[in-house]
């Protein structure tokens, strides 16, 4: 019986006609992080991290180290809105190297986006968290520089986070006096916003010299040391020369207006700090090369 050859064409179309498709070959590790690099330098930060995502994932089979991969993932998600925790996720694989390179860039990175989180906490007043997020990002750039010590940038931003970590450590002590000096200021054993109640065997006469008017209203006393008691915020010792006397003059208290001026100008040297650490820290890493 002969034989009958039939064209590869004919083979082909049959294999379509039964419903099948040839297979497409996956884009290489290396024709991956290609495409990641392209869709990164159009601002397809998206298509950029899925592309480096599957450059990493292939890696390991083509014999390439993952990491420079990872690296480049976590660099496209730092740049997208509302991505931190999946890059600090792939940072953090990044470091999983012996690439010094690598590792100090990705520490370098990482603090970043501790630094930028350590700063919306302090705007949100969340004191403590915004501690603890600056203390990390200042580990990571220390880290960083101890892998790179000649990276000017790294060094840049550590000092900076060290401003910021002293920044907050003052406000969180500015709000433990706040709560003192408020806990000083109730009155002792007499809820807030309670009035006096009077005893009802007092004479009337007694009981009206006891009220005080707004206007005459005295702090409440401390406890008394020696039978005197002790001066409040502000008072003098019996035996304190008043203010004004022998000729002295009697320093004028700030006025509203100057208090506002001082305010507003602390307020702007605050908000130019932060500009400040704002342009140092956001500096980005140019991404790796090609492996």
């Amino acid at each position: 019986m002969k034989r009958i050859v039939r064209p590869s064409w004919m083979v082909l179309a049959a294999a379509l006609a039964a419903g099948g498709a040839p297979a497409v070959a996956e884009p290489s590790p290396r024709e991956a992080m290609k495409e990641g690099r392209r869709r990164l330098q159009a601002g397809d930060l998206p298509s950029a991290a899925s592309a480096f995502d599957r450059a990493a994932q292939g890696a390991p089979n083509a014999k390439l180290d993952p990491a420079r991969a990872r690296y480049n993932q976590g660099l496209a998600l730092q740049q997208e809105e509302g991505k931190d925790a999946e890059a600090e996720a792939a940072l953090d694989q990044a470091l999983r190297t012996t690439d010094t390179a690598v590792q100090a860039r990705a520490l370098y990175n990482r603090g970043h986006l501790l630094a930028g989180r350590a700063r919306g906490l302090q705007e949100a007043q969340k004191l403590q968290e915004a501690q603890s997020s600056a203390g990390q990002a200042l580990s990571a750039f220390g880290d960083s520089l101890l892998l790179a010590p000649s990276d000017d940038d790294a060094r840049v931003n550590y000092e900076m986070t060290g401003q910021l970590i002293r920044q907050i450590e003052e406000q969180i002590e500015q709000q433990k006096q706040q709560q003192q000096e408020q806990q000083q200021n109730q009155p002792q054993n007499q809820p807030q916003d309670q009035p006096q109640q009077q005893d009802p065997q007092q004479k009337p006469d007694q009981q009206d010299s006891q009220q005080q008017k707004p206007d005459q209203a005295q702090p409440p006393a401390q406890e008394q040391q020696d039978g005197q008691p002790q001066p409040q915020p502000g008072e003098m010792n019996e035996d304190e020369t008043p203010a004004g006397a022998e000729g002295e003059e009697k320093p004028e208290d700030m006025s509203k207006e100057e208090a506002l001026m001082l305010l507003d100008a602390m307020k702007a040297e605050e908000a130019a700090m932060r500009e400040k650490m704002r342009l140092n820290l956001g500096k980005q890493v140019p991404v790796d090369k090609d492996w």
